[in-house]
C-alpha cells in the first residue's frame, strides 16, 4: 500500500502528531486503532525500514520541485498546507 491509498480523503489526514486513534488521542503509526495519519506516519505504516529511506528521498524530491521546500515535517504541519497539496505531493513522489 502506498500513502496516497492510505490517505485517500482529508478524514484520514492529521497534521501535529504521527497518527491518531478515533478520539483523536495520538497513538504511534502502526498501532491498530489508528484512523489518521501524517505523511511521516503514513511513511511508518505503508512502507519497511528498508523501504522508508527511497520513499523519503522521493517524497522529498517533490516537495522541492513542487513547493520549493526541503523540510518535510514542518511543511506537513503547517496551517496553509492542504489535503489536496499533500495529495499532490504524494502522488508526484508515487509514495
Amino acid at each position: 500500500m502506498k500513502i496516497y491509498e492510505l490517505l485517500t480523503d482529508e478524514s484520514k489526514w492529521v497534521q501535529r502528531t504521527y497518527a491518531v486513534d478515533g478520539n483523536g488521542k495520538p497513538v504511534t503509526p502502526l498501532y491498530r486503532t489508528a484512523v489518521r495519519w501524517c505523511i511521516i506516519g503514513g511513511l511508518r505504516k505503508c512502507y519497511s525500514l528498508w523501504e522508508e529511506a527511497k520513499v523519503m528521498q522521493q517524497l522529498m524530491r517533490s516537495l522541492l520541485r513542487l513547493f520549493g521546500r526541503t523540510n518535510l515535517s514542518r511543511w506537513q504541519d503547517e496551517f496553509t498546507t492542504t489535503f489536496a497539496m499533500v495529495q499532490q505531493l504524494l502522488r508526484d513522489a508515487d509514495a
